[in-house]
């Protein structure tokens, strides 16, 4: 047995003839003493029935603990695929508690998604029609809270990442799957909407915006991300303080998957999405992960 233990600790496969041989070997050498194959039996028995009574089932909790049972759901919203994977807690929730609180999740991301589409009809749109009529557009009061952070990021880049970017997103065809571009605009339109878009009034995170005929608002950067954190922290809310959402690469995780870490697979762009191949995996926690690929949303020209 103390040789089984020790060729297993090194990672020792041996077949069943091999280790007689040795046995035979040992024991024509004076090294062992011929073993009772009877005494080691119920030896080894006895040992296994106190393994069951007292190791495994210290086993078993350790090993749920590692594998929690999780609740996982996709729908889509926002124009995108939108997966939600929570860990049941041990006590308190249920899946079907899990089942309900995914529901309400859906039903506000679809929500958000008509309201913050800038060309859907809902609130977004509605200010962007307001900007092209040469008016000053209304900023309702829930939706200051995004615009005022999408203008502090617009700040700290120095306009790297521009929330105003709407009508040359349109122009260029990419606000519309069916779009299906073929060419690059012209040059110089895309100068006028530039220029455009330089000389706008900042926005002081009030009630009002404009005018601006020829800018648009667009939350694309950060909409996503925005709305996940939030669904997220309705999650905690709700008992579910372990979970992680998706959707359409903008992904985020709070706590962790019993005892370890959220793995996240990056796929590589070319790859088949029905048979994707990683480009790597990374380990999350209470933190967001974002991918961006040049597979989606382009032409060849």
């Amino acid at each position: 047995i103390a040789m089984f233990r020790e060729a297993e600790t090194l990672g020792v496969v041996m077949s069943a003839r091999a280790a007689s041989g040795i046995e035979d070997a040992l024991i024509g050498s004076g090294v062992l003493a011929p073993l009772d194959t009877d005494a080691i039996c119920s030896e080894f028995l006895s040992v296994f029935a106190s393994y069951l009574a007292r190791d495994l089932p210290q086993y078993m909790k350790s090993w749920l603990k590692r594998s929690p049972p999780q609740v996982k759901l996709s729908f889509f919203a926002m124009g995108t695929e939108v997966s939600v994977n929570v860990v049941l807690p041990h006590q308190g929730r249920t899946r079907e508690d899990a089942v309900r609180v995914i529901a309400d999740i859906e039903e506000n991301l679809q929500a958000f998604g008509d309201d913050w589409w800038p060309w859907s009809g809902g609130k977004l749109s509605l200010i962007n029609a307001s900007l092209a009529r040469g008016e000053t557009a209304e900023v309702p009061p829930q939706m200051r809270t995004l615009f005022a952070r999408a203008w502090a990021i617009r700040q700290v880049t120095n306009g790297l990442y521009e929330p105003r970017i709407a009508k040359l997103v349109q122009l260029w065809g990419f606000h519309d799957l069916a779009a299906n571009p073929q060419a690059p605009p012209d040059q110089e339109r895309i100068a006028q909407l530039c220029a455009a878009i330089r000389e706008a009034p900042a926005y002081d995170g009030g009630a009002h915006y404009g005018p601006a005929a020829d800018v648009a608002w667009d939350f694309g950067g950060i909409a996503k991300g925005w709305i996940v954190d939030e669904a997220l922290d309705q999650l905690a809310l709700c008992g579910f303080e372990d979970a992680v959402i998706d959707a359409g690469g903008n992904l985020a995780v709070r706590g962790s998957r019993g005892s370890r870490a959220w793995r996240i697979g990056i796929r590589m762009p070319d790859s088949d999405p029905a048979q994707p191949e990683l480009l790597g995996t990374i380990s999350a926690k209470d933190e967001s992960v974002n991918t961006h690929g040049d597979d989606q949303r382009f032409f060849f020209h």
